[in-house]
């Protein structure tokens, strides 16, 4: 039997070898269908082996069909179609585009990869894992004691007086405003959102089929329309630090807010996303400190510690936790359970507050020397908005060039800037706006960031 005639390769093991030699025989028809093999014991003299190992083969053949075992009988050929050819590839030709070469980029995104306290995280997530919760499963809401130390650092950085039963943790804020838009998906038919925005809210749309309704505002904070009447509505907001813009929100527009949700039934989604980062002052009590009833919380460590580190959370009124519960209990949960107990033993052990402390005197001298540098480099061609708080200025620049002009302007000298116009739904921005980040820039590359900016736009 021709067959049976295989020359065995060093490294791998004989019973892998025997099976696939068998698969391919089987596979192009020179062992046909319902054809009987030779009994084991021809099989293992024939290719000097022991009996366990061509059995092995066969018993893989046989698990994966391409043999059937008849007892008393022997091993027979199963019918086999051979697909391998049915699919043709399809032939693609790549045209690689040119990406140009960087030497500064002004993400505003990025955080201080320096000053990242990766001895004290690493003690933390070895700390986790050595307890004994990674061996079952995690609580769909998050981890108990995490939810614990988020509820006394919100009372005591932001003054909202909740508890660890009303704050769900989740691996994004698009996650969590997609759970918001599942409870409320019945109740509710408009989505609002600040024009300029984040862009996340524009999800609902697309998913729910809520309309969008952009509502926009003054330079100190003030709502520039009447907001809907009767029907429940959802509003997106990020009133301590307005998105892109970074004005913020004062008291009475706060109340007269607050007064809208309780009047139409509505929801306010209260975004703080940078909030531990103001230079001037102490950082602004949240929204949800005055209300928990109409206020749905959502913050996360993203801007004020990691973006690889996939925690959000929020706080659900009442109502809402109520029908979180009924919906989601059996939902795993998407956050990874040791990041999030090593984030919770790291909040325990003070090692947050003292890290949020040493961020905020960085980037505030990373700010001052950003804001410096901008003056320097430019007369009264550009305006600086935002400078009070956060990891972003945006540049309102009026020389007379457009914001594609001044990105690729940017990008030719190696320079890589963000344009502020995808944050506008109804509105265009009377000059262009450049959104320019700083966090994970050392003070010489702003420095020189912005000489050759002020190179490239004059």
């Amino acid at each position: 039997m021709n067959f049976l005639k295989l020359h065995f390769n060093e490294g791998i093991p004989k019973y892998q070898q025997i099976y696939t030699h068998f698969k391919d025989l089987i596979l192009h028809k020179s062992l046909n269908s319902n054809e009987k093999l030779p009994f084991i014991s021809q099989i293992t003299n024939e290719l000097n082996v022991s009996r366990g190992t061509v059995v092995s083969a066969l018993n893989q053949l046989t698990a994966e069909g391409y043999l059937r075992h008849e007892v008393n009988k022997g091993y027979f050929v199963n019918p086999i179609k051979n697909n391998q050819n049915r699919w043709k590839r399809d032939t693609y030709t790549f045209v690689r585009k040119q990406i140009p070469s960087y030497k500064i980029k002004f993400q505003p995104t990025a955080v201080d990869q320096e000053s990242f306290p990766i001895v004290k995280w690493r003690q933390c997530t070895n700390l986790a894992m050595e307890q004994p919760f990674i061996f079952s499963k995690d609580h769909y809401q998050g981890d108990p004691f995490l939810r614990q130390q988020l509820s006394f650092y919100l009372l005591k950085s932001r003054k909202i007086n909740t508890n660890a039963h009303a704050i769900i943790i989740g691996s994004t804020k698009q996650e969590l405003l997609i759970k918001v838009g599942l409870l409320l998906k019945n109740d509710v038919q408009t989505i609002i959102c600040e024009d300029p925005g984040f862009e996340p809210t524009r999800i609902f749309n697309p998913l729910f089929n809520f309309d969008v309704l952009p509502i926009p505002f003054t330079m100190d904070g003030k709502l520039l329309k009447q907001l809907p009447k009767g029907k429940q509505h959802i509003f997106h907001t990020t009133p301590s630090h307005q998105f892109p813009t970074g004005v913020t929100m004062p008291i009475y527009e706060r109340q007269r807010l607050i007064d809208w949700a309780y009047n139409t039934n509505s929801y306010i989604i209260e975004d703080d996303y940078d909030s531990e980062f103001r230079y001037t002052e102490q950082p602004i009590p949240a929204l949800a400190s005055q209300d928990l009833n109409r206020v749905i919380y959502l913050g996360s460590f993203t801007e004020s510690f990691l973006p690889t580190l996939r925690i959000s959370y929020m706080i659900l009124p009442p109502k809402l936790l109520k029908k979180y519960h009924q919906a989601f209990s059996h939902i795993g949960q998407s956050a990874s359970a040791i990041h999030q107990r090593a984030m919770a033993i790291f909040m325990e052990d003070g090692y947050w507050d003292s890290h949020l402390r040493k961020m905020r005197s960085i980037y505030k001298s990373k700010m001052e020397t950003l804001i410096a540098a901008i003056e320097k480099s430019f007369e009264n061609e550009i305006d600086i908005v935002g400078k009070e708080s956060g990891l972003y200025v945006l540049l309102r620049v009026k020389n007379g060039y457009t914001e594609q002009q001044l990105i690729q302007k940017a990008a030719e000298n190696g320079v890589k800037v963000y344009a502020a116009s995808r944050f506008f739904i109804n509105r265009t921005p009377k000059f262009p706006l450049i959104q320019i980040g700083f966090g994970g820039n050392s003070e010489e590359e702003i420095i020189k960031g912005i000489e050759i900016l002020g190179e490239s736009w004059t």
